[in-house]
This record gives C-alpha cells, sequence and structure tokens, in this order.
C-alpha cells in the first residue's frame, strides 16, 4: 500500500503524507482540526478521504503527527 506500481504516483502514501505536511505550513498552524485539514489538502490534490486517512496513519506511525481529540497536531 505504501509503494504500488499500479496507480498514479500522485495517489501514493508517501506523496499524499508529504501534501499533508505542507498543508500545515500553508494554514501556518501547528493543530488543526481533522476535516479542516482534509479540506486544505483536498484543495490542493484531490483525494478520497480514505487516502487521507491512510496518508495520516502513515505519519502517525512516523511520529510527524499526533492526535488529540478532533485536533491533529504537528509534532516538531
Amino acid at each position: 500500500m505504501i509503494i504500488n506500481k499500479d496507480i498514479n504516483p500522485r495517489r501514493q502514501v508517501y506523496y499524499l503524507a508529504g501534501v499533508i505536511l505542507h498543508a500545515f505550513v500553508e494554514l501556518q498552524t501547528p493543530e488543526v482540526q481533522f476535516f479542516d485539514l482534509f479540506e486544505s489538502v483536498n484543495k490542493k490534490e484531490p483525494i478520497s478521504i480514505t487516502l487521507f486517512a491512510y496518508a495520516l496513519d502513515w505519519l502517525y506511525l512516523l511520529g510527524a503527527v499526533s492526535a488529540e481529540g478532533p485536533l491533529i497536531k504537528r509534532c516538531s
């Protein structure tokens, strides 16, 4: 699922994770609500909520983001 040669590279989890991290920079905030972050990412790179969740899970496993209730926090 992380790297799949059969689909568009812009649909890869690692690429979308980078788009999510860039959204934090554009929003200029270290924490944001889940759906606000999804809207911001979806404007730049139209994706499904499922792919967004996979990419967010990937960032969580890497320790790049954390979750506190409805807020997603970017870890420094």
